[in-house]
């Protein structure tokens, strides 16, 4: 398994205990419910660190359908740090992605958007994690 799968993996495995949230480790080509994360690689600097590590940039992206804009209130949960179920929050509680990595933390947070994925629209928002492996 190359170091980037692993990443996605360990992260995917994280978030298995957040009830009612769908998982996908790439870039889906459908969405059938939400909501739903998906991680997409965002590059990476080779051994950035004096004993060799590199440091690689993960892009989570939230999604939430667009049947009526409260649904953008979901996201803003997400966001919120201080719930328990935060994206803020898991990667906190799972700073080694159960020993995959030397660390992992979420480094910014982007603005609700929309984006397409397949055939559907969708509010979304992109945080920003940065592993250390």
């Amino acid at each position: 398994m190359s170091v980037i799968a692993g990443i996605k993996a360990g992260i995917a495995e994280a978030f298995e205990t957040v009830a009612d949230l769908q998982i996908h480790q790439r870039v889906p080509d459908n969405i059938p419910t939400t909501p739903a994360i998906f991680l997409r690689s965002a590059g990476a600097n080779y051994d950035d660190t004096m004993d060799g590590c590199s440091s690689w940039r993960i892009q989570l992206v939230v999604v939430v359908d667009r049947a009526d804009e409260t649904k953008q209130d979901i996201l803003d949960d997400y966001a919120d740090p201080a719930q328990a179920g935060s994206i803020v929050a898991v990667i906190d509680a799972n700073r080694t992605l159960g020993g995959r990595v030397d660390d992992v933390k979420v480094a910014s947070v982007g603005e609700i958007s929309g984006v397409t994925v397949g055939d559907s629209e969708f509010y979304s928002l992109t945080f920003n994690l940065e592993v250390l492996a």
